[in-house]
């Protein structure tokens, strides 16, 4: 059996956001290390929690395009830092998985913003 990585395919925008955030993401294994992710945000202050599951519902219940983060497993990914923080979206995996963006460098891009606005 052949397996074609998904980056590799001819895919469009549509299949890609539904791979990411959709229909089809409980049918496609893609691999991706959520804990280690989190660990690259101590450097910059910063601690990678998840939702509640009540809370990710909610959100996975509003209509595709007018959904704001990633809802993995009806919980949502997010970084604290101090008194804010952010929710990751499907442009932040996307630019990862597909667009070939080092994990370390999507970080230092996200802490990037929270820097800039503190000052």
């Amino acid at each position: 059996m052949l397996v074609l990585l998904i980056f590799l395919r001819k895919l469009s925008e549509k299949n890609i956001s539904e791979l990411i955030a959709g229909k089809l993401l409980n049918n496609v294994l893609i691999y991706f290390n959520w804990n280690k992710f989190g660990e690259l945000f101590k450097e910059y202050s910063g601690e990678f929690k998840w939702s509640n599951k009540k809370e990710g519902r909610r959100e996975r219940s509003k209509p595709f395009n007018k959904q704001m983060c990633m809802v993995i497993d009806d919980r949502i990914p997010k970084i604290y830092y101090k008194n804010d923080y952010c929710s990751l979206t499907g442009a932040n995996f996307i630019q990862i998985i597909f667009d070939g963006i080092k994990p370390s460098s999507m970080a230092a891009k996200i802490s990037e913003f929270f820097t800039v606005r503190k000052n």
